[in-house]
């Protein structure tokens, strides 16, 4: 290793990055030979993520410099979703996955100067993902550029180093790719035991009603009182979080005056698709006492005789998905809101059993939620762990001795 790569120099001194190809929509099916990879592919600490059933496939004439080989490394070049400029990902398997635009291959210059295992890594250190962000262009939607990546400075280490480096920070990958595999099977497990417990037995149980929830609920807007109280927005994968966490900055403004304020235990219906909730997804404030939320969400309140619990399992499994799909007139609006109206939302039917049944349907549910809950906490500390180790290892405040380089 020359002293040159142990001072700070462009990236474009090691790799080029290069752009994918614009796949033609009308080949876009559900059973193509190929996957064509999509900013959606993308976990956002960085690593691929399968779609299922959302998973884009292609079927259309193919030139073989747009597929993938195994291992290959792509970046995020728009954003998506919040803090996915730049994440990077490896590429499963060959032959397989296209290369799709928006993404950038990361090809190696001087394989004998940098491992394509450490420029992975690279890109999702922290201190690299804020300085691709501030280079980044445009306001609703940041995108970046292969030239903007590849000016990006890094000071590399010897390639002995650079492996062992990636080494370390794979095996927290491994780690963590266990934990979200095993969340999935919990997952899993939890979504059979509500379709065994309530889906299959409301179709079959005499003794259950279906109800619409305009029968068992009262519609929320009362607004705020001027007080101090958290903004809070609904993500589809986490539920009630703040503003400032999902956008990192407040977005309300004065609009926040128009807000609903909601109190523990009462709902709010989120009419935005996602991959995981196509027509919206209902929530339950449990770790507020009041907080404000966006006026355009359908805020209710359960009546007394209703288990909040029992309802909030059965939000979560998507239950009213068939019903809010026939609801949908128009598909959606610019702003990614879906066109149902509050009344038509109060007016879609739930299935409910004796009080006494929905508490103890609750309870099961509860205790099977929170081995996930446990799996999810132990997965938040193992990425805070490697988020730490990426931001000393990555910046060279720590160093992997020269021995355990060249034993790796």
């Amino acid at each position: 290793m020359t002293d040159r790569t142990m001072t700070p120099a462009p990236l474009s001194d090691f790799i080029e990055i290069k752009h994918g190809f614009a796949f033609r929509s009308e080949f876009f099916t559900e059973d193509g030979d190929y996957l064509l990879l999509t900013p959606g592919n993308f976990i956002e600490e960085g690593g691929f993520r399968f779609l299922g059933e959302a998973q884009k496939r292609y079927s259309g004439p193919v030139t073989s410099e747009y597929v993938l080989n195994k291992g290959d490394v792509l970046v995020a070049m728009t954003e998506q979703s919040p803090g996915l400029l730049g994440a990077t990902l490896k590429v499963p398997a060959a032959n397989r996955y296209l290369h799709n635009q928006r993404l950038g291959l990361v090809r190696i210059k001087r394989p004998d100067q940098v491992y394509g295992g450490y420029i992975y890594h690279f890109f999702n250190a922290p201190h690299v993902r804020k300085e691709v962000s501030a280079m980044a262009s445009g306001t609703k939607v940041k995108h970046t550029s292969p030239n903007k990546l590849c000016s990006v400075l890094v000071s590399l280490p010897s390639l002995a180093e650079q492996l062992a480096t990636a080494t370390r920070l794979d095996d927290w990958d491994v780690a963590i790719d266990k934990t979200l595999q095993l969340i999935s099977a919990k997952e899993a497990a939890l979504f059979a035991l509500i379709d065994r417990l309530v889906f299959d037995r409301a179709r079959s149980e005499s003794t259950w009603r279906h109800v619409a929830i305009r029968e068992i609920a009262d519609r929320i807007q009362r607004k705020s009182d001027g007080g101090d109280y958290p903004l809070l927005t609904i993500s589809s994968a986490s539920g009630f979080i703040s503003q400032e966490e999902k956008y990192s900055r407040y977005m309300a403004g004065e609009s926040a005056k128009t807000y609903t304020m909601l109190r523990r235990g009462e709902f709010a219906y989120n009419k935005g698709n996602s991959l995981r909730y196509e027509f919206g997804c209902i929530f339950q404030l449990m770790d507020y006492d009041e907080a404000l939320v966006p006026s355009i969400y359908v805020s209710f309140r359960l009546h007394d005789s209703v288990c909040g619990a029992y309802m909030r399992h059965l939000f979560a499994a998507d239950y009213l998905k068939p019903q809010l799909r026939g609801l949908v007139k128009t598909g959606v609006r610019n702003n990614g809101l879906l066109n149902i109206r509050p009344d038509e939302f109060m007016g879609a039917t739930v299935p409910l059993p004796p009080l006494k049944e929905q508490e103890r349907i609750a309870a099961v549910l509860d205790e099977a939620q929170r081995e996930i809950e446990l799996l999810t906490k132990s997965l938040s500390a193992l990425r805070q762990q490697k988020r730490g180790l990426m931001r000393k290892l990555l910046t060279r405040e720590w160093r992997v001795p020269a021995q355990t380089a060249e034993a790796a």
